[in-house]
């Protein structure tokens, strides 16, 4: 399943998305969002899902919102996993931040 580097870019961006923190939620995550490669979309359910653009592959997750923090929970490859970060979010951006410490962000922009 993993030898796809595709699917390995869209898990690890996944992660990323779990992870990130992120600052200062002033707008609404509920929407779909796009970089070069991937599709993150929001329901206002509190469920969403998470693929490449050319919706080859499609992750479902769950999410939820308190006090700026974002916790997303999935099931990867029979695995249950929740992680909890904070996130930015503007009219047209989603920014997520490695929590590496590495200083690396990746930037998402709403899809109308």
């Amino acid at each position: 399943m993993f030898e796809n580097k595709r699917m390995k870019w869209i898990v690890g961006l996944l992660v990323l998305a779990m992870l990130v923190p992120l600052a200062g939620c002033s707008k609404s995550i509920v929407g779909k969002w796009a970089d070069k490669d991937a599709m993150i979309e929001f329901k206002s359910d509190g469920t969403g899902t998470l693929g490449d653009k050319d919706a080859i592959i499609s992750m479902p997750f769950t999410w939820k919102t308190d006090g700026g923090k974002l916790t997303i929970s999935m099931e990867i490859v029979g695995s249950k996993d929740e992680t909890m970060g904070e996130y930015s979010v503007s009219e047209s951006t989603l920014t997520l931040k490695d929590p590496s410490g590495s200083g690396e962000t990746k930037t998402f922009t709403r899809v109308k």
